[in-house]
């Protein structure tokens, strides 16, 4: 009779355990789904224009202290790592086209990137790349195809360029936490150039664009296109990119990512056909470059929650951090001639050496700028306060991030 009832008690109490902890579970699990963690809660980055000009793979040559054509841009990226490290979904948008060492070297007009570029991406944290830009022919259509193999081999994910029509047919999915993106990417044109292949490179046409989201709809919970477009060097985007955006808010399109014009350009939501809510970054600006203008030196780091509760997902905290691309003169560097000759054959150089970097401006001082390039040589006279003020022009105040200018004023208070 003892162990009968011990038993009998024994059960009992596991029953009553195991309820309390299903009923611990269940509320846990309801706290969890609304506040987006757990596997539900996705974060996303993006950067703007990777723009590697020659000054840039120059001084990715000189990081070790001489010139011998073995180029590493992974210091160039060491103060975001930790942003872009913290994303599920880190995207850049690689503007030069990544062709390798063995077809030269170039930087402006017509680029070509040196492969060492994608490891330190890599390393740095980025997971995507867009690669359909006005440069994605510089190199012709092989150039292209051997950036498709040069992504590949780093196992780094890309959008905008295809090896095949079979290719092209394709919708980029990427899951992350139980939430599915499907990326879509377009560019304006090619610099006049003409591929060979109508499936080369994926050019901005309304009516395939619609057909292509209806696709992603199907395949996917999010649907983000990168868009490359707009008018250089403008601050706000041409009227033809408002109706399309509006026209792509109808169609379903979560979010676009804006590049092309090297400068910052507003953040809008859209509303769209059935109380759809698009948001759009119409031009992130620049990421790493080296043009040299104050306007051209600011971009902007982009981040987003993607939050599932209640089998709803919702694009939550979009913000814009700005972000400089610093770069200084430095001493001379030794030319290993032999070895230059050897690792990048047919590389075109600058005559002066860099050394880059990319900042946020929180993190980034007026005795830099001071010492930055387009001060020293091209006589721009730039200030901090010259970059803040662009960001808190263009950048409404619901989209903006801490700045330096905030992050001074809160340490007063």
């Amino acid at each position: 009779m003892e162990g009968k009832t011990g038993r009998g008690n024994l059960v009992g109490w596991t029953g009553l355990v195991l309820t309390m902890l299903l009923l611990i579970t269940g509320c846990q699990s309801h706290f969890w789904d609304k506040q987006g963690s757990s596997g539900q809660e996705v974060k996303l980055l993006a950067i703007g224009d990777n723009l590697i000009h020659s000054s840039v793979y120059d001084a990715a040559d000189a990081e070790d202290g001489v010139m011998d054509g073995k180029y590493n841009f992974k210091p160039m990226y060491k103060a975001i790592k930790g942003r872009v490290k913290s994303a599920d979904i880190a995207f850049v948008n690689q503007e030069t086209i990544i062709s390798g060492k063995q077809y030269g070297l170039y930087g402006y007009p017509k680029f070509n990137t040196p492969e060492d570029v994608l490891p330190a991406l890599k390393d740095t944290g980025f997971t995507i790349a867009n690669a359909t830009t006005n440069h994605s022919l510089d190199r012709t259509d092989q150039g292209a195809y051997n950036a498709i193999k040069n992504f590949k081999r780093y196992k780094m994910d890309y959008i905008g360029i295809n090896a095949s029509a079979k290719e092209a047919k394709k919708i980029k999915v990427v899951k992350k936490k139980g939430i599915s993106f499907a990326f879509l990417a377009y560019t304006y044109g090619t610099n006049g150039i003409q591929a060979k292949h109508d499936y080369t490179v994926n050019y901005i046409d309304a009516k395939r664009i619609k057909g292509d989201v209806k696709k992603a709809r199907q395949q996917a919970d999010i649907v983000i296109v990168s868009m490359h477009w707009g008018t250089e060097n403008s601050f706000a985007p041409d009227d033809w990119q408002v109706k399309l955006a509006k026209k792509m808010a109808d169609w379903g399109v979560d979010l676009i990512i804006g590049t092309h014009p090297h400068t910052i350009q507003p953040v809008k939501w859209v509303k769209g056909k059935g109380n759809h809510k698009m948001l759009v970054t119409y031009s992130l600006g620049n990421g790493l470059n080296g043009m040299l203008e104050t306007q051209n030196m600011l971009g902007c780091l982009f981040t987003c929650k993607f939050v599932k509760a209640n089998q709803k997902i919702q694009l939550k905290e979009p913000k814009m951090e700005p972000i400089v691309s610093h770069f200084e003169r430095i001493g001379e560097i030794p030319v290993d001639v032999e070895s230059l000759r050897k690792n990048a054959p047919n590389a075109d150089h600058v005559n002066y050496t860099f050394k880059f970097r990319l900042y946020p401006l929180s993190e980034y001082s007026e005795d830099q700028l001071s010492r930055h390039f387009i001060n020293v040589y091209q006589g721009e006279n730039a200030h901090m306060e010259d970059l803040q003020r662009l960001y808190d022009r263009v950048i409404s105040k619901e989209f903006r991030k801490v700045t330096h200018e905030n992050k001074e004023k809160t340490k007063q208070n």
